[in-house]
């Protein structure tokens, strides 16, 4: 219903926000509500736009901040982290679209 949508919506914002600083905190708390194995979905896929933020972030820091050199070694792997991660989060709602 709308109450669930809207908690959803919550828990995938805070999960956005949690991930550009750390994503430690947002791991602790994630683990906490899969806990209740109806909600470890909800838990695994705001874990995943957390690492998509995240390393988002970092890419943006990296290019903006970095020497050319640092730019060289870093944005190659966190694009790829990124996309892996991105792909991650689109066949788990595919997943749940399917279920």
């Amino acid at each position: 219903g709308l109450a669930t949508g809207v908690v959803l919506l919550v828990i995938m914002a805070s999960a956005a926000i949690a991930g550009l600083a750390d994503m430690d905190a947002l791991t602790l708390a994630m683990s906490r509500l899969a806990d209740d194995a109806s909600l470890l979905g909800i838990a695994a896929r705001a874990v995943v736009l957390g690492i998509v933020v995240n390393t988002g972030f970092k890419a943006a820091v990296a290019l903006a901040l970095g020497s050319p050199a640092y730019r060289i070694r870093t944005l190659p792997a966190l694009l790829v982290l990124g996309a892996a991660a991105a792909w991650l989060v689109v066949e788990i709602w595919r997943k749940r679209s399917r279920a």
